[in-house]
């Protein structure tokens, strides 16, 4: 076995691409199986050149298509999208782990749910009117909503 200071740049490259699961899989099941390597895949709106999770994947599955990811969240629903640090996909099977969190967001003191108990708080009687009005008339839009004249709200008049 050869000691550290023997190891090439080269066998050290192939171990770390190795490792980081880096062009292993191919297809809609070798998105799935990366994703379950990695164990949760920040899932980003902003597309520069395109979205981090189709980056992320695109370069762990040798033919990646976006819609892999979607299939395997929407259709087969071997994945979902939960909040860990950041919205992440998830493999189903880590669901449980998730459940006890997602029932009880309150006992939760992150960032983010502290800023959500906060908003909630801010915007109460403004929810109570809107589902008051969803409940009178049925699902409506926000446009529908600001054509009734009733709403002047800032957060609605956003949307």
């Amino acid at each position: 076995m050869r000691s550290e200071e023997e190891l090439s740049k080269d066998a050290a490259r192939k171990f770390l691409v190795h490792r980081q699961f880096f062009l292993q899989e191919k297809g809609k099941d070798g998105t799935l199986k990366a994703v379950k390597n990695l164990e949760c895949v920040q899932r980003d709106p902003i597309s520069v050149i395109h979205c981090n999770q189709h980056l992320v994947l695109h370069n762990r599955v040798t033919d990646y298509s976006p819609r892999y990811l979607e299939e395997l969240l929407y259709k087969d629903r071997l994945l979902f999208e939960y909040w860990c640090n950041e919205k992440s996909v998830i493999p189903i099977e880590d669901f449980p782990y998730f459940r006890y969190r997602m029932r009880n967001p309150s006992q939760f003191h992150s960032p983010f749910y502290e800023r959500i108990k906060r908003r909630r708080q801010e915007l109460k009687d403004h929810l109570s009117l809107v589902l008051s009005e969803i409940r009178k008339q049925g699902p409506l839009s926000s446009r529908e909503l600001k054509q009734s004249g009733r709403w002047e709200a800032e957060w609605l008049q956003a949307s």
